[in-house]
């Protein structure tokens, strides 16, 4: 059982933390003392405890306290694997209803991109998808826009393993060479398309869903017939693109952050 001066320090320490979150981002000692009414002695144990932990850092040069590593990872852990699903619902069942085509949320296992869920379009030809299956990354756009978040070294494991993947249709990328370019535009312009890459007939458009420490942890895209989707394919560029970011910004995502 914790003793009162426990439960005062992690009171104090919650308390610390919630400046950073609704205040300021950066402190120094004095003005974290006069904010919440402490001694600084006691608030300089109170960081040295914090920092030790790596909730928070302190600058080498102006010793002000900022947010440390450790708490972006674990906010991020806790809203990605609680919240995806519940927070992302509401976005792409409205994006659904507005382009009329079928609405994926994907993720990244290993080398196989899966659907973490789907809303349907209201049309007879639509996807034949289904939530929890895995395909290869590389042969869907939602797939490419994940592998587009990971790093130089990530992605060269996935080239070594390219071949290995079945083909699909003719548009299947086959070659390292082809998909570095493919990723290296995605990382540019923002989105990735699917020309029938996995399926003949089949087009489809995603974005990538960013998390509080601004990382690529899913992706969205709409997906449905190419003699639909192609006349629509600007529109359906930004539509996709405004979903991501809303589900981005529930994730705590933070577009204006350094």
């Amino acid at each position: 059982m914790l003793g009162s001066s426990s439960i005062n320090s992690i009171t104090r320490a919650i308390s610390i933390l919630e400046c950073f979150a609704y205040g300021k981002k950066e402190w120094n000692i004095l003005e974290l003392a006069k904010e919440l009414s402490l001694p600084p002695s006691t608030m300089h144990r109170q960081l040295a405890t914090l920092v030790k932990h790596d909730y928070l850092r302190q600058g080498t040069s102006d010793k002000r306290y900022k947010i440390g590593n450790n708490l972006i990872s674990f906010a991020s852990a806790i809203m990605s694997k609680n919240d995806l699903r519940r927070l992302s619902m509401p976005e792409i069942r409205k994006l659904s209803e507005d382009v009329d085509e079928t609405v994926h949320l994907c993720q990244l296992e290993g080398f196989n991109m899966y659907y973490v869920d789907k809303v349907e379009s209201s049309h007879s030809v639509s996807c034949t998808s289904q939530i929890g299956a895995r395909i290869p990354a590389h042969t869907a756009a939602a797939g490419k826009v994940l592998l587009s978040g990971l790093t130089d070294a990530e992605i060269d494991r996935y080239c070594d393993a390219l071949a290995q993947f079945p083909v699909f249709t003719k548009n299947t990328i086959r070659d390292a060479e082809t998909l570095r370019k493919a990723i290296e535009k995605i990382r540019r312009e923002g989105y990735a398309l699917d020309d029938e890459e996995r399926e003949e007939g089949l087009s489809c458009a995603a974005a990538p869903i960013k998390d509080i420490d601004r990382k690529i942890f899913a992706a969205v895209s709409i997906s449905g017939p190419s003699f639909r989707m192609k006349p629509q394919i600007r529109r359906y560029i930004d539509k996709i693109d405004q979903c991501a970011k809303s589900i981005s910004k529930l994730m705590g995502f933070n577009e204006l952050q350094s």
